[in-house]
């Protein structure tokens, strides 16, 4: 009875194991397929996030283009230009001249322009409306020119916002930055290396006839290279100049000496002392005064006068425009807290000179420290006419 007994236990055991490891397989099989089913859900999931994103970047597209469009179409003005001509240094001001064209007008429109809050009617003529405007320098009116159009009682104006008054033309005109600085600084000794990615735009309103690069210490320049004209550099310091000078009283003392050996052992009679040459006896008959002339009366080649070439006058060369990069290598002897400046600047036609400082301050002992002020310098530019007065903008 007791065998028996354990027999029956022996089989229920061996069912729930099997129901066990069956309810296990059918769990594993049901959470392989729920994950899968998850993964599915998930990659819709992030693909309708995609379309969204892509859905909400088209709409903010096509808003922006209606928003421009319904601009254009609202718009007053078809087109203008208002473009600088001339700058009188002296009083401080620039002159723009001011051309609009309407999408609409009668004979009774008038139109002004305000420049911030004064304004200046224009003159029609023929389908445009045009007039010339005299602004202070000191003043920047970009996004602050609005034109007005009068039509009886009725009044219509409008923004000009792409309008660039002087001050900006200015700061485009001239731009530089040093890249790939290396440099080090031991016993006084600067040595400075450094890419200098530069451009020059006239704007429309300047012509140049050079531009400079320039390092200065202490205010004198130790570095000159003329951009346009692909010359200069480093400039030479008085010792070496010195030093070129003796060299060069030492090189002609030596040919001096030279010839002078030379002149005598020609002279010297081959025949013994006293004797005198063909050429000595004749000049000797002849006398000094005697015209130094052939029998046949050609003039001796010796004493034919030499044809000098007098090189023509050339034109300057002016440039509108100038981009590119310049490799700029100098060393200096400069004092841990001396004042240094690394600048450009670019003469015009006129002689008007537009300068961008790139870097100005004392010299830092410390190679992290002066790197680091070299390269976050906040650059600044200044207009300055003949008489050196000076209009600096910042950037």
């Amino acid at each position: 009875m007791k065998r028996y007994g354990k027999k029956i236990v022996s089989g229920l055991l061996l069912i729930l194991v099997i129901a066990a490891i069956s309810l296990l397989a059918f769990m594993g099989k049901t959470v392989g397929s729920l994950r899968t089913k998850l993964d599915e859900m998930t990659a819709q999931l992030l693909y309708l996030q995609d379309t969204t994103n892509v859905i909400q970047s088209n709409l903010g597209s096509m808003e922006t283009n209606l928003e421009a469009a319904m601009e254009e179409e609202a718009s007053l003005i078809e087109d203008y230009l208002i473009q600088v001509k001339d700058w009188d240094f002296s009083k401080g001001t620039y002159t723009v001249d001011i051309m609009i064209l309407p999408k609409e007008y009668t004979d009774a429109t008038q139109t002004s322009v305000y420049f911030g809050t004064k304004g200046y009617l224009l003159e029609l003529q023929g389908y445009l409306y045009k007039g010339s405007v005299t602004l202070s320098m000191d003043s920047n009116y970009d996004g602050n020119v609005t034109v007005l159009f009068t039509n009886g009682d009725k009044k219509a104006t409008e923004v000009l916002h792409n309008y660039e008054g002087f001050q900006t033309n200015v700061k485009k005109a001239i731009s530089a930055e040093l890249v790939e600085i290396t440099d080090s600084y031991k016993n006084g000794i600067w040595n400075f290396n450094s890419i200098v990615d530069y451009d020059l735009d006239g704007r429309g309103i300047f012509e140049f006839e050079s531009l400079h690069l320039v390092a200065a210490v202490g205010g004198t320049s130790v570095y000159d290279y003329d951009l346009i004209h692909e010359s200069g550099g480093i400039i030479e310091t008085e010792e070496s100049t010195e030093e070129s000078e003796v060299q060069g009283e030492e090189f002609s003392i030596a040919m001096n000496e030279e010839q002078r050996e030379n002149e005598s052992n020609e002279t010297e009679p081959e025949s013994g002392e006293g004797e005198l040459t063909e050429a000595a006896e004749s000049k000797e008959e002849g006398g000094d005064n005697e015209d130094p002339a052939d029998e046949d009366g050609t003039q001796n080649e010796e004493t034919t006068d030499l044809e000098v070439d007098i090189p023509e006058e050339v034109e300057p060369e002016y440039v509108s425009g100038l981009n590119g990069t310049h490799a700029m290598s100098f060393s200096c002897e400069i004092a841990e807290t001396e004042e240094m400046q690394i600048y450009l600047y670019a003469v015009t036609k006129e002689g008007y000179v537009l300068r961008l400082t790139i870097f100005a301050g004392m010299l830092e002992n410390d190679d992290m420290q002066r790197l680091e002020n070299i390269s976050t310098f906040h650059k600044r530019i200044s207009l300055s006419d003949k008489k050196n007065e000076e209009w600096t903008f910042a950037l």
